[in-house]
């Protein structure tokens, strides 16, 4: 008796149009993140604060006692009133300029957790694309683990705000976005468990 055997040919490979529709689509893509990182990450003054009058006081943050950071606005001599530090004022001048520079970082992490969303839907974009049309897959996942990576750093740097004391998170005009950043840390670590564990059809 004779069994008829079905010879299964192998899957035809993909054609060149679509070589050429995945890496058009790559470039497209990365210049889009790259745009959006350029654009809302520029370096912009807050230009909220007033000057106090003080000790011939120029910066844009009141100086504050280094240990009891009581407000020293108006105040000539070189002792704190409240606490009894003496106050080496170009010490508090420095503390004031690194303090405003540390205001202005914040108001960056807050640009930063704002691109995660488009840094993360690219990341997904090489991550299922590749995986879709079955060429250089391994090359979309690599790209994509980048860029999921980079989705948890833009999450995560809005936590650096918490060094900000207290007392002069007042003067920062927006609050930092904690909620979406831990939403981005997390969008992130899901698209890199993705790209690990996702099986290859």
């Amino acid at each position: 008796m004779m069994i008829a055997v079905r010879s299964i040919a192998p899957p035809a490979p993909p054609g060149p149009w679509l070589y050429v529709v995945a890496v058009a689509a790559s470039i497209i893509a990365l210049l889009l993140v790259l745009w959006l990182i350029l654009r809302n990450c520029s370096k912009q003054d807050i230009g909220m604060y007033s000057k106090y009058i003080g000790r011939d006081w120029t910066e844009k943050l009141p100086p504050v006692c280094p240990k009891c950071e009581y407000n020293l606005t108006g105040i000539s001599s070189e002792q704190c009133p409240e606490c009894g530090k003496t106050i080496y004022w170009l010490d508090v001048q420095n503390n004031a300029k690194k303090l405003y520079h540390g205001l202005r970082q914040t108001e960056d992490y807050n640009d930063l957790v704002d691109v995660g969303p488009y840094v993360a839907a690219a990341s997904a974009f090489f991550i299922l694309f590749f995986w879709l049309v079955q060429w250089a897959d391994g090359i979309g996942r690599v790209i994509g683990v980048v860029l999921a990576v980079l989705t948890i750093c833009s999450g995560m740097q809005i936590l650096r705000s918490k060094r900000v004391p207290e007392w002069a998170r007042e003067f920062v005009e927006v609050e930092p976005k904690y909620i979406k950043g831990i939403i981005n840390t997390a969008i992130g670590l899901l698209l890199v468990v993705l790209a690990i564990f996702l099986p290859t059809l």
